[in-house]
């Protein structure tokens, strides 16, 4: 399967708990069905986890790099596209995130490509997320 990962540079970035949620989820879904390629922008937060994860579990990952310099403002959605249009992505993994995490998931419902939100996890101070 070919997972697409997005969501705020924000996201995970220095929060561990974030960082454990981004764990977890990516590990659920390679128990539930083998990732294959896990398809990223390389930005920090969630995309550097989510690339992180799948180094950690010997999983290629196609970087999509995004060139602010030649676009400026419309970098990020034209990145957003060719990721769609350069992969046969399965499944977009959408974390928490921002107008750019808003652009991917519109792009990939519009293209017929499934979506699967994850929120914030609720976590008191005595829980721990596996």
């Amino acid at each position: 399967m070919i997972v697409l990962v997005c969501g705020g540079s924000d996201y995970g970035h220095t929060d561990h708990k974030e960082q454990a949620h981004i764990y977890s989820v990516l590990n659920t879904l390679n128990t539930d069905s083998a990732i294959d390629i896990v398809v990223s922008s390389c930005s920090k937060g969630t995309d550097t986890q989510a690339m992180l994860w799948a180094g950690d579990n010997n999983i290629m990952v196609h970087v999509h790099s995004t060139n602010w310099t030649k676009y400026g403002k419309s970098a990020e959605p034209r990145r957003n596209a060719e990721m769609l249009k350069s992969e046969d992505v399965d499944l977009v993994v959408a974390f928490p995130g921002s107008a750019g995490t808003q652009d991917m998931i519109h792009k990939a419902i519009t293209k017929g490509i499934e979506v699967m939100y994850c929120d914030k996890p609720s976590i008191n101070q005595n829980q721990v997320v596996l």
